[in-house]
């Protein structure tokens, strides 16, 4: 029931959580067990892995990290294969081994990937193309006044063209504004290569 009594939240507050609440709805919920949690994800479903023991009451006991999805359609198999914990610490120490001898390689591909989503040349372009029509309009009006201003002139065949004028500069305005606003959001949703802050 709307309006019914003083709101607690502000509505912008309200549908800006709405829409949190429906973002996190698909994500998955990762449990701490293991270094590995929500850390390894399955090259078929997209799946998280996740920690399962095998021969719990028997000597024969063993942790291994299967996707969690496995089973989840028609109970067939359908995701890549399982590992023993061993084997998953030994591929983290191989890759964290290559990162770091690759580290330089892999930032620049990183930052080439970060730039190429995150481009705004396309909205710079259409940018500069509407400023320079706007310049153009406004220099054609900045003319009109000053050779108004000199030789007299039909005033009313003047008043006319100068709305017109005036009024296709209006018409960019929105536009450029859009075009801004759009480069400028890019930018500042563009993920960053600076380490996190803890």
């Amino acid at each position: 029931m709307k309006n019914s009594h003083p709101p607690i939240v502000s509505a912008d507050l309200f549908d800006h959580v709405q829409r949190e609440l429906e973002h996190r709805k698909g994500l998955c919920c990762v449990a701490s067990a293991g270094c590995f949690a929500g850390r390894v994800v399955c090259g078929d479903c997209g799946g998280l892995y996740g920690a399962k023991v095998w021969h719990s009451n028997a000597k024969y006991r063993r942790t291994v990290w299967r996707c969690n999805n496995k089973y989840e359609k028609d109970g067939k198999k359908r995701c890549t294969p399982h590992f023993y914990e061993d084997q998953m610490k030994a591929m983290f120490v191989q890759v964290m081994n290559e990162r770091f001898t690759r580290k330089d390689e892999i930032g620049a591909a990183y930052k080439e990937t970060i730039d190429d989503l995150t481009s705004n040349r396309q909205l710079e372009t259409e940018q500069k193309r509407l400023q320079t029509e706007i310049d153009i309009v406004l220099d054609m009006m900045r003319r009109m006044v000053l050779d108004n201003a000199r030789v007299a002139q039909n005033q009313s065949e003047y008043g006319n063209v100068m709305a017109r004028s005036l009024s296709a500069m209006t018409a960019y305005r929105p536009s450029l504004t859009r075009l801004t606003v759009r480069s400028w959001s890019a930018t500042r949703n563009a993920p960053s290569l600076s380490k996190p802050s803890r």
